[in-house]
């Protein structure tokens, strides 16, 4: 656009424009002259951008001098330091923070790094990834993250042996709960762990245990407001009771079986989105669990992880998810697998995501199984986590790439990530929805051309 043009532009129309630039062209703009000087640091253009982990030094640095705000702020390097520095002279508001404190001589950096930005406001999501610190090191940078005023969201990687240990008046301080979201890993259930749990219980919504080899059942069960719960399946989850809990992920980190406590939680839940990481040992074990609870005719979503070689087996377990309208698996599916996913059997499945490793992802949208499954189910929207792209239709040897066939897919935005159906997208279809599959003519058993 002809720059005259641009600022005869009323500045709500400018602002929109303006959005779309990114934080360097932003700057780059400041030059041209005294109006854009001023309104590329209105509040509204900064409120969207964050920077990245690979950002220019140059670029955070000018941000957190001149601009008014940030979503989010991404610092990984091992010089925190100047990150510090940075953020020791702003007063930009950063709502989102995500820093990898690397040694202890990073703590009290990123200490004093937390401590201004919460100073400033507005911060509400924090990501730390403390690596390998002793834990009597790291409780200084704890007990700042813990009087983070209006914290909505708290991630935090721990990795201290012994863990830490906290002193009975070490959270004596009368803090509001705000948490709604808990990331926590550590090898083990650590009392700065329990005594987030006890502080946030009222508001958490959303709690994540990663790598933890125990559950706190305790501490759960008194959250009234607890919907999301991911971590390992653990012996202590059936006694588990929190009446608003929908959703949950089971991260099997071993290749034994589930153990009994968290294959009966499964059996006598009420969920509608359920994850499951599928053990080597009795793989089938937690979803046959599930099919048989009073959760079967809720569940909405299911996904199955770590699934090779094994979804003949669960197979027969989906027809009692008779409400079940988005379902993913990470494997390539078997044709019996595939069988198994029919009108009768799935009657509200819309959505099936599954991996294809093949030599051309292509190819196998025409493989038999891969028709047929999308013929026999007319609402279906068949979507691949892992393709295999090929660059050009030109390049692959296979026969359908040769023929030339859906050569859209090379020229869309989104390709063989598309939606893949049986019918021509329609109102409720996703946007990227793309017909792949024709039913043969009814009259004379043809396929129309595709």
């Amino acid at each position: 656009m002809d720059e005259s043009l641009l600022l005869a532009l009323p500045e709500d129309v400018l602002l929109a424009v303006l959005a779309h630039l990114s934080a360097r062209e932003l700057f780059g703009c400041r030059v041209l002259c005294r109006r854009l000087r001023d309104v590329c640091l209105h509040p509204a253009l900064w409120r969207r951008l964050s920077l990245p982990a690979a950002c220019h030094k140059g670029v955070v640095r000018a941000a957190l001098r001149l601009a008014p705000c940030l979503l989010r702020v991404q610092w990984t390097g091992a010089d925190l330091d100047t990150f510090a520095s940075m953020v020791s002279e702003t007063s930009c508001v950063v709502e989102k923070l995500f820093a990898i404190v690397h040694s202890p001589n990073d703590v009290p950096l990123a200490t004093s790094i937390v401590q201004k930005l919460s100073g400033l406001g507005g911060l509400k999501t924090l990501r730390l990834v403390l690596n390998g610190i002793a834990a009597d090191t790291l409780l200084p940078l704890l007990g700042t993250v813990y009087t983070v005023n209006d914290l909505r969201v708290l991630h935090i990687w721990i990795d201290s042996d012994p863990p830490v240990t906290l002193s009975s008046s070490w959270c004596d301080t009368g803090r509001n709960p705000t948490l709604r979201e808990l990331m926590y890993s550590a090898p083990t259930v650590d009392s700065f762990l329990e005594v987030l749990l006890v502080t946030h219980a009222a508001t958490l919504e959303k709690v994540i245990l990663s790598k933890v080899g125990s559950v706190p059942v305790h501490l759960l069960n008194v959250m009234p407001r607890l919907r999301s719960l991911s971590c390992p399946p653990n012996e202590a989850l059936v006694q588990l009771a929190v009446p608003t809990l929908r959703e949950v992920t089971f991260r099997a980190m071993h290749m034994k079986a589930y153990p009994a406590g968290a294959l009966a939680f499964l059996e006598a839940s009420q969920l509608g989105d359920v994850t499951l990481f599928l053990s080597k040992e009795s793989p089938a074990a937690p979803v046959q669990a599930l099919a048989r609870s009073r959760s079967a005719h809720l569940v909405r979503k299911l996904n199955l992880r770590w699934t090779p070689h094994v979804l003949d087996l669960v197979a027969p377990s989906l027809p009692c998810f008779v409400a079940l309208q988005d379902l993913t698996v990470d494997s390539e599916p078997t044709n019996g697998f595939l069988q198994a996913v029919t009108p009768a059997s799935l009657p509200c499945l819309t959505k099936l995501v599954v991996n294809c490793f093949g030599p051309c992802t292509h190819a196998w949208l025409h493989d038999p199984a891969t028709q047929d499954v999308l013929i026999r189910n007319p609402r279906l929207h068949l979507r691949l986590s892992d393709v295999a792209v090929v660059p050009t239709l030109d390049v692959c040897t296979c026969p359908w790439c040769r023929w030339g066939c859906h050569s859209q897919l090379w020229t869309t935005r989104h390709g063989l990530g598309s939606a893949f159906s049986s019918h021509s997208r329609e109102p409720g279809c996703p946007a990227d929805c793309y017909q792949v599959a024709v039913a043969p003519c009814q009259g004379c058993g043809t396929l129309p051309e595709q």
